[in-house]
């Protein structure tokens, strides 16, 4: 294969999960990897400017923020933090909204009608607002994060499963398991589940930016990640107090906050052209 039919074959998926690879891996290996402890101050470095000379003592690639932290280390910490609160949220609101888009979708009848009715309302709800109030109810903290963020992603899950069981539970192999005497979890779990991943894995990975970005907002807010815990969010909210003459606090979270989001919408929009044949 020549050099440009490689290239004119990379579709965005390719560099969305290539770019997404790497910040796995530095979150994964991130005390090998990180030049500096994320959290240790040098006043006598405070904000000093991103620099390409590594052979400097204390040089910091990616600059200092205003109490002489390493910026860098705290991007590959920090990464560390909004990955793992946001798959955490995503595995946890994806358990909940299929579980019960399938149950609504199977079951029909009055039941059908509660749980959507129950959807519909949250949906109706805004997402932010209702994970700020969560948030003042429980508290800040780790495990809170995690379920207050799946706690607002359930509903995308619970809609497009019930719909996707509506269709599969008039098919012949759920009606022949329905005539063998198979009970309603068994056709659910071992019939139609397998049939709906597709549409779930595609759901996940696009609720996988949402909620990174939901994080870092919370952070922002500072109601998300406390400190001493390196995040995304609260170093741009950090930063933005020293916009004019240290642009370096703000801008590199952001950017990594963007470039993640954005990885991982082109991952999840080429996901579902590969599980749609008519696309």
């Amino acid at each position: 294969m020549s050099v440009a039919a490689f290239f004119k074959n990379i579709q965005g998926g390719h560099v969305g999960l290539f770019v997404l690879t790497i910040v796995v891996l530095l979150a994964i290996f991130a005390p090998l990897v990180s030049p500096d402890n994320p959290v240790r101050s040098d006043l006598r470095g405070r904000l000093a400017e991103p620099t390409l000379s590594l052979t400097e003592m204390g040089s910091a690639p990616l600059g200092r923020d205003q109490l002489g932290r390493d910026i860098l280390s705290r991007m590959i910490y920090g990464s560390r933090a909004t990955l793992l609160v946001a798959l955490c949220a995503v595995v946890v609101g994806g358990i909940v909204g299929v579980t019960i888009g399938m149950i609504s979708g199977f079951s029909g009848g009055i039941l059908d009608r509660i749980l959507m009715r129950i959807t519909d309302i949250q949906l109706a709800f805004p997402l932010m607002l209702l994970a700020l109030l969560m948030v003042a109810a429980m508290g800040a903290n780790f495990f809170n994060l995690i379920v207050i963020l799946a706690l607002t992603s359930w509903t995308r899950y619970a809609r497009i499963v019930r719909g996707e069981v509506l269709q599969l539970r008039e098919r012949e192999f759920v009606l022949s398991a329905v005539a063998a005497g198979a009970s309603a979890w068994r056709i659910c779990v071992r019939h139609i589940l397998p049939n709906i991943m597709a549409p779930i894995i595609v759901v996940a990975t696009l609720e996988l930016g949402r909620v990174i970005v939901m994080e870092s907002a919370l952070s922002f807010l500072g109601v998300g990640m406390q400190p001493p815990t390196p995040s995304w969010g609260r170093m741009l909210a950090e930063g933005r107090s020293y916009v004019s003459r240290a642009w370096w606090l703000a801008a590199f979270p952001g950017l990594g906050i963007m470039l993640v989001v954005l990885s991982i919408n082109l991952i999840g929009d080429w996901l579902r052209d590969v599980f749609d044949p008519k696309r």
